[in-house]
């Protein structure tokens, strides 16, 4: 008897992973590994910071920590403090209650709470990507059924660095459009982040429709 599972056909792979694989199985003595950003050894082993080790065996040896379910939107304490470290611990918005965190699976996973909570819940249909962006980023999308997938330009491979000019056209453009991805500055500096800061104080969005109960 044939499985239920054999007709279904194998999903595309995604780019960066693919390479990981190959890298893998590649037996030159002197290979790199130029795909997934993350620390490495000169033996390109991977590498966890020594504060990440220290954390990690302080929480073994505290009793006080157990394994009970956590509520649904995370460990409240983290969500405030990760909310109080991206915006301040003087943020007015913190302070006004207008600013709140949810804590999710990795980035990925936090990513796909984020879409669809602004897709069901506040009725989002239009997104910015980064050009290049992760291939399951734009996957994600598209099962959402999002109807404008754009992209705004991020990588100048001739100076290898961030286009910055690029990117601030293409937000002056799409700034009207819902935007998901949290802004990697790379190497832009304090200035640039400046220039977009006044830039956006200069857009009113408005408050969608409040939906009746």
């Amino acid at each position: 008897m044939a499985s239920r599972f054999a007709d279904i056909p194998f999903a595309p792979s995604v780019e960066v992973f693919e390479l990981v694989a190959k890298f893998n199985a590649d037996p030159h003595p002197n290979k790199v590994n130029l795909s997934v950003g993350a620390y490495r050894t000169d033996e390109g082993k991977p590498w966890v910071l020594p504060v990440v080790r220290k954390v990690e065996q302080a929480m073994v040896a505290d009793d006080s920590l157990t394994k009970e379910y956590l509520p649904i939107t995370g460990m409240p304490e983290f969500c405030e403090v990760a909310t109080s470290l991206v915006l301040g611990a003087d943020s007015q918005a913190i302070a006004t209650k207008r600013a709140g965190g949810v804590q999710g699976l990795s980035g990925t996973g936090s990513l796909r709470l984020a879409m669809t909570f602004l897709k069901e819940q506040c009725g989002a249909k239009a997104c910015l990507n980064s050009k290049p962006t992760w291939g399951n980023h734009l996957l994600m999308f598209r099962h959402l059924h999002y109807e404008d997938i754009r992209e705004y330009r991020y990588w100048d491979p001739s100076t290898k660095g961030l286009d910055f000019s690029g990117m601030l056209v293409d937000f002056r453009v799409n700034i009207a459009h819902a935007c998901r991805r949290a802004f990697r500055v790379g190497s832009a500096v304090s200035y640039s982040l400046q220039v977009l800061v006044n830039m956006f104080r200069r857009f009113n969005h408005k408050k969608p429709a409040q939906k009746e109960n």
